[in-house]
């Protein structure tokens, strides 16, 4: 995970931030630090004779949750929605046992953190609904061939890599497996579903909130569902992201593809830009004089993508994805 800090001046306590920063850190660093910094402000209340707090009666609650791995995955789930798993209502709290469901387990947050609470229902629907309706249209065959070559070549680095590295391996990976040139170009999804084994693919007529598209990482047959209708760049961008999130993750039912910041989104971005626009041909078309919008519209990709390719190739990747 990354946490930045931004120029800001609070007034209560009177504390100055001057200085932008980014630093990266694992999830059980965090967890690790936090918690040692939870444990010592406790034992200071103790000392000056607080005992009681919301804080230690709160991180009681944590420290039990940790040892009992259904409630502490509910825990994260509920957080990804932005509730407390504590006191939420029932209401709340089914609707994340609700998502439970379908969802593959790694990707349950991902999908919560998309929704609001009163759109999971409809996302939920949407998912259904037009799987179900689109069928073997929506079957990606031969990805599984592909998957174990792509996940083998991202695993060993998976943990300490930056999201859009993992995301450019893996198109590497996917690239020589598939013997994809690097000029290819793409005009809709239908041509992108093609070299991973689809008959008649054919993005849905609707979409909903919180979702750009669906993966379901069936083993025999995975799908591919993307919400339309829409622009031909932004319809291959999402096709290809969804693609890339089986590939490197090959959950064990349904996830996501929305528009949130993580660390496995950015790495579906990044598998998408660089299977759509390799940094090499974007590079070459710069230096030939083309502007950032001639090199959208020839790799038929937004100008944000071929931005975010030319500030990590020339900054050591400060770009996020």
């Amino acid at each position: 995970m990354t946490i930045s800090a931004e120029p800001f001046e609070y007034t209560n306590p009177p504390v100055s931030f001057t200085v932008r920063i980014r630093e990266r850190i694992t999830i059980g660093e965090f967890e690790r630090d936090a918690g040692a910094f939870i444990e010592a402000t406790l034992d200071r209340l103790s000392e000056e004779a607080v005992p009681g707090t919301w804080l230690q009666e709160r991180w009681e609650q944590i420290c039990t949750s940790q040892e009992n791995e259904e409630e502490l995955a509910f825990c994260k789930a509920a957080g990804a929605l932005g509730i407390d798993p504590y006191t939420c209502p029932d209401e709340e709290a089914e609707l994340v046992e609700l998502s439970a469901e379908p969802l593959a387990d790694d990707a349950l947050p991902e999908f919560l953190a998309g929704c609001t609470l009163e759109g999971i229902r409809n996302a939920l629907a949407w998912m259904d609904e037009s799987e179900a309706t689109l069928g073997d249209r929506a079957a990606l065959r031969e990805l599984p061939e592909i998957a174990p070559d792509v996940r083998q070549h991202v695993a060993r680095s998976m943990a300490e890599e930056r999201a859009w590295e993992v995301g450019y391996a893996a198109a590497a990976a996917c690239r020589s497996q598939i013997c994809l040139p690097v000029a290819r170009t793409f005009q809709d999804p239908a041509e992108i579903a093609c070299l991973f084994g689809a008959l008649n693919f054919e993005v849905c007529k609707s979409r909903v909130n919180g979702l750009r598209a669906a993966v379901n990482g069936a083993p025999d047959h995975p799908r591919v569902v993307v919400a339309g209708p829409g622009r031909p760049d932004a319809l291959n961008f999402a096709t290809m992201r969804a693609i890339g999130d089986y590939l490197v993750y090959g959950s064990d039912g349904r996830a996501p593809v929305n528009d949130i910041y993580s660390y496995r989104q950015a790495v579906g971005r990044a598998f998408a830009a660089e299977m759509l626009a390799p940094a090499e041909i974007i590079a070459e078309m710069q230096d030939e004089g083309m502007a950032v919008e001639e090199i959208s519209a020839k790799r038929n990709v937004s100008e944000l993508t071929i931005l975010h390719h030319l500030e990590n190739s020339g900054t050591g990747g400060t770009s996020s994805w």
